[in-house]
């Protein structure tokens, strides 16, 4: 280590470019370059942040009509949002590329729509979880079986397992043909939970294996808390009592639920 730091500072010495006696002073600001940079759109945590009913900047929006698809004329976003029961929907903004865009957006879809996304990554990071083995060429028949046993539930669970082989002082090793027929058995063992998705190593009497897993992975549950499940089913109610009442306006009395991620 001592023998680099001396070989990297005699290199820093002869690459650094010598001066000239004169100190380096800052070049006068009139020199320098001016770069003036403007940003037109804005950032996406802006964005997120002003995409709400009254929050939105925006006085003249397109609609995308709820039944058609379609965008409407420019309207006035006051008279959107007067419009809706804001108890149970919300204007939302959707791009300002080609002018501002805005939807009609249902409090219970959209919190369902963030369940939903939420199981979906739970379920892709559990797809992606790898897991690491080590055995020995000398493990006894018992262990053995006991940590291939682990290695089948980490596979059920639809996991990549790398399972390496490695030798034991004081025991005698395998042959090669030996180690590649061990190796050869075990991918055979979990064959119909797993496929190998890299190809076998082998250096200096180590060996590994890489299996993925081949079983389809069960969505997992992911609960919402009892805080939601609350709103959620006062949201529900006053669904019912708009779709009953045919209420336009959100009334002065009504609390309106605050769903936050």
């Amino acid at each position: 280590m001592s023998a680099f730091l001396a070989f990297r500072s005699a290199a820093v010495s002869v690459l650094k470019p010598k001066t000239l006696g004169r100190p380096n002073l800052p070049l006068p600001c009139s020199r320098l370059p001016q770069t003036v940079v403007r940003y037109n759109q804005t950032s996406a945590e802006e964005f997120k942040k002003y995409t709400k009913n009254e929050k939105i900047k925006y006085p003249v929006v397109k609609l995308v009509d709820p039944e058609t698809g379609r965008l409407t004329e420019p309207r006035r976003l006051v008279d959107i949002i007067a419009s809706i029961d804001k108890s149970t929907h919300f204007v939302e903004l959707v791009t300002v590329d080609n002018g501002p865009i805005v939807k009609i957006v249902s409090k219970k879809e959209a919190f369902l729509k963030r369940h939903v996304a939420k199981v979906q990554a739970k379920l892709v990071t559990q797809r992606n979880v790898q897991k690491e083995m080590q055995i020995t060429w000398g493990t006894e028949p018992g262990d053995l079986a006991h940590k291939l046993a682990k290695v089948r539930q980490e596979l059920e669970k639809g996991h990549r397992v790398d399972l390496a082989f490695a030798p034991k002082k004081k025991r005698k090793l395998p042959t090669p043909e030996e180690m590649k027929e061990r190796l050869e058995e075990i991918v055979e063992s979990f064959a119909d939970v797993s496929k190998e998705w890299k190809e076998r190593e082998f250096r200096n009497n180590v060996a590994a294996i890489f299996l993925q897993s081949t079983m389809p992975v069960q969505p997992p549950t992911v609960q919402p808390t009892r805080k939601k499940l609350a709103k959620l089913e006062r949201l529900e109610q006053k669904n019912k009592e708009a779709e009953k009442h045919k209420a336009v306006n959100t009334p002065e009395d009504v609390q309106i639920p605050d769903f936050k991620d």
